[in-house]
Protein backbone atom coordinates (compact mmCIF):
# COMPACT_ATOMS: atom_id res chain seq x y z
CA UNK A 1 0.00 0.00 0.00
CA UNK A 2 1.40 3.41 -0.92
CA UNK A 3 1.73 6.23 1.59
CA UNK A 4 -0.70 8.29 -0.47
CA UNK A 5 -3.34 5.58 -0.21
CA UNK A 6 -2.75 5.00 3.49
CA UNK A 7 -2.88 8.74 4.19
CA UNK A 8 -6.06 9.41 2.24
CA UNK A 9 -8.10 6.24 2.43
CA UNK A 10 -8.13 2.74 3.72
CA UNK A 11 -8.67 -0.15 1.35
CA UNK A 12 -12.43 -0.36 0.93
CA UNK A 13 -12.81 3.00 2.68
CA UNK A 14 -14.15 6.28 1.38
CA UNK A 15 -11.49 8.33 -0.45
CA UNK A 16 -13.70 11.42 -0.28
CA UNK A 17 -14.15 11.26 3.51
CA UNK A 18 -10.39 11.55 4.13
CA UNK A 19 -10.44 15.37 4.62
CA UNK A 20 -12.21 14.64 7.91
CA UNK A 21 -8.98 13.10 9.22
CA UNK A 22 -6.57 15.62 10.84
CA UNK A 23 -3.61 13.66 9.40
CA UNK A 24 -4.91 14.55 5.93
CA UNK A 25 -4.16 18.24 6.54
CA UNK A 26 -0.68 17.61 7.94
CA UNK A 27 0.17 15.34 5.02
CA UNK A 28 -1.07 17.74 2.35
CA UNK A 29 0.50 20.78 4.02
CA UNK A 30 3.86 18.99 3.79
CA UNK A 31 3.24 18.19 0.11
CA UNK A 32 2.48 21.87 -0.51
CA UNK A 33 5.61 22.96 1.38
CA UNK A 34 7.78 20.50 -0.55
CA UNK A 35 6.34 21.79 -3.84
CA UNK A 36 7.01 25.39 -2.74
CA UNK A 37 10.66 24.57 -1.90
CA UNK A 38 11.11 22.83 -5.26
CA UNK A 39 9.54 25.75 -7.14
CA UNK A 40 11.74 28.32 -5.41
CA UNK A 41 14.95 26.53 -6.35
CA UNK A 42 14.35 27.75 -9.94
CA UNK A 43 11.25 29.94 -9.81
CA UNK A 44 11.53 31.28 -13.37
CA UNK A 45 11.38 27.74 -14.80
CA UNK A 46 9.26 25.98 -12.18
CA UNK A 47 6.60 28.56 -11.29
CA UNK A 48 4.15 27.16 -13.84
CA UNK A 49 5.56 23.64 -14.25
CA UNK A 50 2.86 21.00 -14.27
CA UNK A 51 2.22 17.58 -15.72
CA UNK A 52 -0.41 14.92 -15.43
CA UNK A 53 -3.96 14.20 -16.49
CA UNK A 54 -7.24 15.89 -15.64
CA UNK A 55 -8.99 12.83 -14.23
CA UNK A 56 -8.84 10.89 -10.98
CA UNK A 57 -6.48 7.88 -11.14
CA UNK A 58 -5.36 8.89 -14.68
CA UNK A 59 -7.08 6.17 -16.76
CA UNK A 60 -5.69 5.59 -20.29
CA UNK A 61 -6.82 8.29 -22.68
CA UNK A 62 -7.19 10.98 -20.03
CA UNK A 63 -6.39 14.42 -21.43
CA UNK A 64 -3.26 16.14 -20.15
CA UNK A 65 -3.86 19.04 -17.80
CA UNK A 66 -2.98 22.57 -18.88
CA UNK A 67 -2.63 25.87 -17.06
CA UNK A 68 -5.95 26.91 -18.63
CA UNK A 69 -7.92 24.03 -17.09
CA UNK A 70 -10.26 25.10 -14.31
CA UNK A 71 -9.68 24.14 -10.70
CA UNK A 72 -13.15 23.32 -9.38
CA UNK A 73 -13.60 23.07 -5.60
CA UNK A 74 -17.38 22.91 -5.82
CA UNK A 75 -19.18 25.02 -3.23
CA UNK A 76 -15.93 25.89 -1.41
CA UNK A 77 -14.64 28.45 -3.91
CA UNK A 78 -15.23 29.81 -7.41
CA UNK A 79 -13.54 28.02 -10.29
CA UNK A 80 -10.12 29.42 -11.21
CA UNK A 81 -7.62 28.56 -13.96
CA UNK A 82 -4.77 26.35 -12.78
CA UNK A 83 -2.29 29.13 -13.66
CA UNK A 84 -3.84 31.22 -10.86
CA UNK A 85 -3.12 28.46 -8.34
CA UNK A 86 0.57 27.96 -9.12
CA UNK A 87 1.95 30.51 -6.65
CA UNK A 88 1.48 30.75 -2.91
CA UNK A 89 1.92 34.52 -3.30
CA UNK A 90 -0.89 34.96 -5.82
CA UNK A 91 -4.07 36.87 -5.03
CA UNK A 92 -5.78 33.51 -4.53
CA UNK A 93 -3.59 32.42 -1.60
CA UNK A 94 -1.07 35.04 -0.39
CA UNK A 95 1.09 32.96 1.98
CA UNK A 96 4.69 31.84 2.26
CA UNK A 97 6.74 29.38 4.29
CA UNK A 98 9.58 30.35 6.62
Amino acid sequence: MSQKLSANATPGGDLFASPGDPYFFLHHAQIDRTWWIWQNQDLKTRQNAMTGATSLFNPPGSPNATLDDLLDLGVLAPKIPMRDAMSTLSDQFCYTYV
